[in-house]
């Protein structure tokens, strides 16, 4: 990312309270930069098709798979049921959204940390979206992949 990136400081919202890391270094006495220093998931099924994976990509191309988006996000329905608010994961473990919602009460949706209750994605097919929490289900189901794994970097 260094390579792409001037600097890691875009990697934080303006709505976000965390600090901008000034530097890519990850560890070591200089490092600045870790999950606490970035405001956005990644798309963990960015290999093109939810029939395929990172490595072993498909042909077909699906345009509505999450790229990334903003951190604010949360799951209550996946994983052991464990809530995962504000971008953090156990062990920054990947995360299912799912695409099978049955009660909003345990649906993905957006914290309030951040966008008031709303949040941005990036999709496959390059437009950039901004999703209430009911939105971003609907977004989830259309998006082709059963599974709509994300990860916090």
């Amino acid at each position: 990312m260094s390579n792409e990136l001037q600097t890691p400081r875009i990697l934080v919202c303006p709505t976000d309270d965390r600090r901008a890391g000034t530097n890519f270094v990850s560890t070591g006495p200089t490092a600045d930069f870790s999950n606490s220093n970035l405001s956005y998931f990644v798309g963990g099924n960015y290999g093109g098709s939810s029939q395929g994976s990172r490595t072993n990509p498909p042909a077909a191309f699906d345009p509505l798979i999450f790229l990334t988006g903003d951190r604010n996000i949360y799951n209550t329905a996946k994983a052991n049921a464990a809530l995962y608010p504000y971008g953090c994961s156990p062990a920054n473990e990947p995360v299912s959204l799912g695409a099978n919602f049955p009660a909003s009460a345990t649906a993905p949706g957006w914290t309030a940390k951040m966008h008031r209750q709303r949040g941005n994605v990036l999709l496959s097919d390059g437009s950039a979206q901004r999703y209430s929490s009911s939105q971003l289900r609907q977004a989830l189901i259309q998006s082709g992949d059963p599974a709509n794994v994300i990860l916090f970097p």
